[in-house]
């Protein structure tokens, strides 16, 4: 199974469906699986994205 992680931070997987500049994202969306996560404890970007690579608090 291949699998493939795009994030886009503070981007609404709504706002990326209705783009009709990213055809190709949204036919991803479409085909497989995608959601909102919840950020962590602080709530900055780089400590979040690290944890999302890492699986661990940065706290």
């Amino acid at each position: 199974m291949k699998t493939i992680v795009i994030g886009l931070d503070c981007a609404a997987p709504e706002i990326v469906l209705r783009d009709e500049r990213l055809p190709n994202i949204r036919r991803l969306m479409q085909s497989g699986c995608y959601g909102r996560l919840e950020s962590v404890i602080p709530p900055i970007t780089v400590p979040a994205w690290m944890s999302m690579a890492t699986s661990q608090d940065p706290g």
